[in-house]
């Protein structure tokens, strides 16, 4: 036996036993360094991402320090505005009077530069070739549905309304997709 486990076990052990004690959670506490098999370790639960949205869009709206912070990013990144030369579908989906995509751009950027996510909604128009973009705030999507066997490959979002089952809203990637409505998730 090297010297200092026999030294460790001869004049130390309660201790180290204590400080092992304290570092280990029991097994039988329900929440003290548990979580559900469901949950990834680094994902806070969905009310406290709801309160750190809800106090990120207060603090924007409220303090002129954030507020001018988040000014300058979406005018650094903005700058002048956009303007779409190329084919002329891409022109027409991009000054459709539907979409507006050049005015929208900077509270698309604003609402990025604050909550960090932005939901876009496609909708096919069923009378016509053309394709709407509509946004939805990260504050009212509570949950991303992703693939079992991949988490990166969302499938769907759920949206928080009025009514308790809320709204889904399948995105690009999942399986077997013809919806009239698409979602895509930018980061």
């Amino acid at each position: 036996m090297p010297i200092r486990d026999w030294l460790l076990d001869t004049f130390f052990r309660n201790a180290v036993d204590e400080r092992l004690r304290l570092s280990l959670p029991a097994r039988d506490a329900p929440s003290a360094g548990w979580r559900g098999l469901n949950r990834p370790a680094l994902e806070p639960p969905w009310h406290t991402q709801r309160e750190l949205l809800e106090d990120a869009v207060r603090l924007a709206a409220t303090n002129p320090l954030a507020a001018r912070i988040v000014k300058l990013s979406v005018d650094f990144t903005v700058g002048q505005g956009f303007e779409l030369v190329g084919d002329p579908w891409a022109r027409a989906f991009f000054y459709d009077p539907s979409n507006r995509l050049s005015a929208r751009v900077r509270s698309r950027a604003s609402e990025l530069a604050v909550c960090g996510e932005l939901f876009v909604v496609l909708s096919r128009n069923v009378g016509g070739p053309m394709t709407y973009v509509r946004e939805v705030s990260a504050r009212l999507i509570d949950r991303v549905e992703t693939s079992p066997d991949d988490r990166e490959r969302e499938l769907g979002y759920h949206q928080q309304t009025d009514t308790p089952e809320g709204r889904s809203w399948p995105t690009h990637t999942a399986r077997g997709v013809y919806e009239s409505r698409l979602t895509l998730g930018l980061r």
